[in-house]
């Protein structure tokens, strides 16, 4: 039985992370998807100490309560209290209580066993790289960092293993793309170029491009969608963002049956999922975006291999007896069915003060 004392619970839970540093590294493995592609998985599952800051709706609730309901493999009550005990939940990197209520600023810590949903294989490439600045061409599906479902499958892990960066603290990210989304990321090399960079997105003195294929024949060749975001699909969301997208049709085709529309998109603004919530909102939601339209025919066949990802799985760590060896469970096949990419890519960003463009190729879907 774990103890209750708080300096205990410290110790033991040391002595549990020197004990099984092996499993601190967890081993990459590439596997076939069973459509002739690869994917890259994360062999066994691996300890990881999941770090969040607390939320608003959280405040005031006891450690025991958000857990339970906030984290989908950790809901039975008992084995949660256990973890407490063994010093494997932590407030601001102390021992805490399953009573102990949380407050503003407070950082509530886990140590799990971690199982990360695959993402494809592909490696990202340098598109473009001087002093100053690093051109990436992202694959579709690869998060850029380090989520409550990603930690080693990030874009910014794969730069540093695959050595196209010494170290990822040496880039500085200036801008960001959904994991779903494939195509040009910047990183800056220097503090200078960053807050260049930085500074010009915020002054929207940049000209984005992004090709999209999206469900349906867009009757006009050009259209501007000016909506602000919160109003187009999400009503209720408070305090709704000016947002504006230039959609250029590039051509139309029809494949087994299903009226398809290449398009060119030009953002005014940079909000989050902009482009695919202006397209749904036209009634021509992307390619595979079952966020936006959940009835949406999947073209598996056609697109960025789609139906072979599942969720993040974090998992107490089993009961050890004193100087026993860890024994991991026998997890369940990762659940399948899930979007791993949509016909969405940014393919030019051009800084008309600063001189610079960026560019990455133009996807295959995109080519007539």
């Amino acid at each position: 039985m774990p103890s209750s004392d708080p300096m205990s619970r410290t110790r033991a839970s040391s002595t549990l992370l020197a004990s099984c540093a092996h499993l601190l590294t967890p081993k990459v493995a590439l596997v076939a998807d069973g459509y002739g592609g690869l994917l890259r998985r994360i062999e066994a599952p691996y300890l990881s100490q999941f770090s969040t800051t607390v939320k608003g709706r959280w405040l005031g609730r006891t450690v025991l309560d958000v857990i339970t309901a906030e984290f989908s493999r950790l809901k039975d009550e008992n084995v949660v209290k256990r973890m407490i005990l063994a010093g494997h939940v932590t407030v601001n990197g102390k021992p805490t209580t399953a009573a102990t209520c949380l407050a503003d600023h407070d950082t509530l810590q886990t140590l799990v066993l971690r199982h990360e949903p695959d993402v494809v294989a592909t490696t990202p490439t340098v598109v473009f790289e001087d002093k100053d600045f690093l051109a990436i061409d992202k694959p579709g599906c690869v998060p850029m960092y380090a989520n409550a479902r990603y930690v080693h499958n990030t874009l910014m892990s794969i730069l540093e293993t695959s050595e196209i960066v010494a170290c990822r603290s040496d880039v500085f990210v200036v801008h960001r793309l959904d994991a779903l989304t494939s195509g040009l990321v910047i990183l800056a090399k220097t503090k200078a170029a960053a807050a260049a960079l930085s500074r010009a997105i915020r002054d929207n003195a940049v000209q984005k491009t992004y090709l999209a294929r999206v469900s349906g024949h867009l009757e006009a060749d050009q259209i501007e969608v000016d909506q602000a975001l919160g109003s187009v699909l999400r009503p209720t969301m408070a305090d709704p963002k000016e947002a504006s997208t230039k959609i250029s049709v590039r051509f139309r085709t029809t494949i087994d049956g299903h009226d398809m529309t290449v398009v060119q998109c030009t953002p005014r603004h940079g909000r989050m999922h902009q482009i695919r919530q202006h397209l749904a909102s036209i009634g021509h939601p992307i390619i595979n975006d079952t966020l936006y339209q959940p009835d949406l025919m999947r073209y598996a066949p056609y697109s960025n291999r789609a139906d072979a990802i599942g969720d993040a799985s974090l998992w107490p760590i089993p009961d050890t007896t004193a100087g026993a060896s860890i024994q991991l469970p026998a997890l369940p096949g990762i659940e399948r069915g899930r979007i791993m990419a949509i016909d969405l890519r940014a393919v030019k960003y051009a800084f008309p003060t600063l001189g610079l463009d960026f560019a990455v190729p133009d996807p295959a879907w995109a080519l007539k």
